[in-house]
């Protein structure tokens, strides 16, 4: 027989109060949980080594969560769930009822955006901060996806990684398949690693964060989505799942903002010791700037010149 990892699946851990038992924890929601913990708190620790203000740094970190739980379930139900909502339109209010992971994503982005300029914060030394926060956190997602078999993957012919599933264990599966949970949670590992580099690198353009991390994830997951266990139980798009699409849409945008950000030449050490404002300055911004630095150089060299007047007097 080849070679497979063992099973394994928590039971929900029951807590008992007296007489009266509380619902049991499920290990998926325990796991979720303490990825948002570790992820607020590590924003919250590179906040206060790059002087951010801390309370805009909780407040970006409860309307990215609040905002990204809201739009992992609503995108789940148009993207995967959409021929249900004739029959039940309160599906986009139970969000028990599924989550997508690019759902969140997108839901976490439009929430920081929508606080960061709200209050006018300089949105990509925050951002930095927030892939300090997302990745580290999405690492505990991925594992909470392994430990429950939720991505369960087409059957496997040996790979020394899949898992040997007993029968009955999950729906419709037995002998051994992928997990695709398992594949993308250790890819979130390198990919914690690729960030600890990039916080090392002083010199980097603020925002390349961001850029990397793009970049870097969504190509592994487009490619992921090819081995799930039944392929065509998801809808398609032009032939791609939904999470394809956003997959591509992600690179493309990662890639963008690489170029554009590395032309900037604004580096992480400047931007520790600039002020906390925004970074998305307009033309009419930068015209003022360079007025002040003229009328500076204006101001010194009329300095010079009465004091040589004074000179030649004496």
């Amino acid at each position: 027989m080849a070679f497979a990892l063992p099973f394994y699946k928590p039971d929900p851990i029951e807590l008992p109060v007296i007489d009266t038992p509380l619902p049991a924890i499920q290990p998926f929601g325990l796991l979720v949980a303490t990825g948002v913990l570790v992820g607020a708190h590590l924003m919250r620790r590179w906040g206060e080594k790059h002087d951010l203000d801390d309370e805009h740094v909780r407040g970006l970190v409860v309307w990215a969560v609040i905002v990204g739980f809201i739009g992992a379930h609503l995108f789940d139900v148009l993207a995967y769930q959409y021929d249900q909502l004739a029959d039940d339109p309160l599906l986009l209010l139970k969000f028990w009822s599924g989550i997508s992971s690019y759902g969140g994503i997108i839901g976490g982005v439009v929430g920081f955006l929508i606080y960061a300029r709200r209050r006018g914060l300089p949105v990509w030394k925050y951002g930095d901060g927030a892939m300090i926060a997302f990745v580290p956190g999405f690492t505990f997602g991925r594992l909470a996806c392994t430990v429950v078999h939720d991505h369960v993957g087409a059957r496997s012919d040996g790979f020394f990684l899949a898992i040997d599933y007993p029968p009955g264990e999950i729906s419709g599966v037995s002998g051994l398949h992928h997990n695709l949970g398992f594949y993308e949670f250790l890819y979130m590992l390198v990919l914690c690693g690729i960030l600890y580099g990039l916080h090392r690198w002083k010199s980097r353009p603020v925002g390349m964060m961001v850029a990397v991390m793009a970049t870097a994830y969504a190509p592994v997951r487009f490619f992921l989505e090819f081995l799930r266990v039944n392929p065509q139980a998801d809808p398609r798009y032009a032939g791609l799942t939904f999470a394809q699409w956003m997959s591509i849409v992600t690179v493309a945008i990662g890639l963008y903002l690489m170029v554009h950000l590395s032309r900037r030449g604004h580096s992480a050490a400047e931007a520790a010791v600039s002020p906390d404002r925004s970074d998305s300055g307009t033309s009419g911004d930068k015209g003022k700037s360079k007025g002040a630095e003229a009328a500076s150089r204006g101001s010194v060299k009329s300095g010079k010149g009465k004091s040589g007047k004074r000179r030649k007097k004496k």
